[in-house]
């Protein structure tokens, strides 16, 4: 099976890049993973993706170099072991509230003895059941990685408990919902929330674990500085939403109208 990127990364200490993919099609995906981000993220907790498309977009992402990590929908934890088997090597879990749902999802996610994984043993993670069986469960559960969001105020005070737990591998802090559920919407710097993103860092600091956040490229230099070493910075929405708004500003300046304009 395919070795982890990301998780060498964290072993060695490095910083950690990724993209998110709004879109379903293969090419955009292939694109992100050719350009050296080392995952790309898909979010089924916002948005509908049908099991064969999702199972494209993962082949897609793995032959061009990157790994990729699937954001479930709260409390769905039972698409785990599909999603692994076909080669899915990250699962973030969305509004974490307490430290027993995480330990449940690692549990899904480890084969016997770490966890309770089921074996289907001809997917594409197996090498289609190419791999011995004894080899192929222990590089599993080395490769596949554990990302738990830091995004309701109720996870706060369990944010150590979780950091400790085997199998957890970065605590991602979610500014937006985060934010929003502690009614800061637009304060990105109020002291509140500064004091959690830093109680996230030194949580992952004291327990070997790596420290995330969703991020503008702005912000980074000081979130490093503050000691975050995994970035979510970029996504093909926001690239084609750029990237038209570029386009339209320089058309309208050689006096060119567009639909709606006044």
């Amino acid at each position: 099976m395919k070795k982890s990127n990301v998780r060498e990364k964290i072993r060695n200490g490095e910083t950690i890049v990724s993209a998110r993919c709004c879109y379903t099609d293969p090419e955009i995906i292939g694109l992100m993973a050719m350009l050296g981000y080392h995952y790309v993220w898909v979010c089924t907790e916002h948005r509908r993706f049908e099991a064969s498309m999702l199972a494209a977009l993962t082949q897609t992402c793995v032959l061009n170099g990157a790994d990729i990590v699937v954001r479930l929908r709260p409390s769905n934890y039972s698409d785990i072991g599909t999603l692994l088997d076909s080669g899915v090597t990250g699962i973030m879990i969305p509004q974490v509230k307490g430290p027993e749902e995480v330990r449940e999802v690692v549990a899904a996610m480890k084969f016997p003895p770490e966890g309770n994984r089921g074996c289907g043993g001809t997917s594409i993670d197996s090498d289609y059941g190419l791999t011995p069986p004894k080899e192929y469960f222990r590089t599993a559960n080395e490769n596949n990685f554990l990302i738990a969001q830091v995004e309701d105020p109720e996870v706060v005070e369990h944010i150590e408990e979780i950091a400790a737990i085997d199998g957890v591998d970065v605590l991602f802090v979610g500014p937006g919902d985060l934010s929003l559920s502690m009614g800061l919407v637009g304060q990105p710097d109020h002291p509140e929330l500064l004091k959690i993103m830093q109680r996230v860092v030194r949580a992952c600091q004291d327990h070997g674990k790596v420290a995330g956040i969703a991020s503008g490229l702005p912000q980074i230099p000081a979130q490093m500085e503050m000691g975050f070493r995994l970035f979510s910075a970029a996504s093909d929405f926001r690239s084609v939403h750029n990237g038209l708004c570029e386009a339209r500003s320089g058309l309208e300046a050689l006096n060119i109208k567009f639909n709606g304009s006044a």
